[in-house]
């Protein structure tokens, strides 16, 4: 017995664009947006701070926020992963998740940025040297893109 198929009853399927699930919790463009027009909405905590300005010698959160703002994180940012805090900071409660992302600056260092957002002030809780295993395979893709 063979069946035959009705024209009439096939169904066309069509496949419907879905757009890309966004990496990490928080919102990375608002974040970026606060960074470039609403510096008084970024508060960077003291750790990253000292970081910033020992390792870079970045003196204020203006000059932080204007590498993020730069030519080079739209470049070269690579999502870490999304973590819960270890411990409470500040009014941040023990478990508020944390977006991780590492960059290269304009210097070519390999940058560790994390941040979350706590009632209506974005958080920096890290800006430091990448201790990144794959630290070396970033780079050499990074300079491959023509970075040099």
């Amino acid at each position: 017995m063979s069946i035959k198929k009705d024209p009439k009853l096939t169904v066309k399927c069509t496949s419907i664009p879905v757009a890309p699930k966004p990496l990490g919790h928080w919102d990375l463009q608002e974040f970026l947006n606060c960074c470039k027009s609403e510096l008084s909405k970024i508060y960077v905590r003291r750790e990253a701070q000292k970081d910033a300005n020992k390792f870079y010698g970045y003196t204020s959160d203006q000059e932080i926020c204007d590498v993020l703002t730069g030519e080079e994180f739209e470049t070269s940012k690579k999502f870490k992963n999304t973590r819960p805090l270890e411990k409470k900071i500040g009014p941040a409660a023990e478990g508020t998740l944390t977006d991780a992302y590492t960059f290269f600056n304009v210097n070519e260092n390999h940058i560790y940025l994390a941040f979350l957002k706590v009632n209506s002030m974005w958080v920096i809780k890290s800006f430091h040297p990448c201790e990144d295993d794959d630290f070396y395979n970033e780079y050499a893709l990074w300079l491959t893109r023509g970075r040099m």
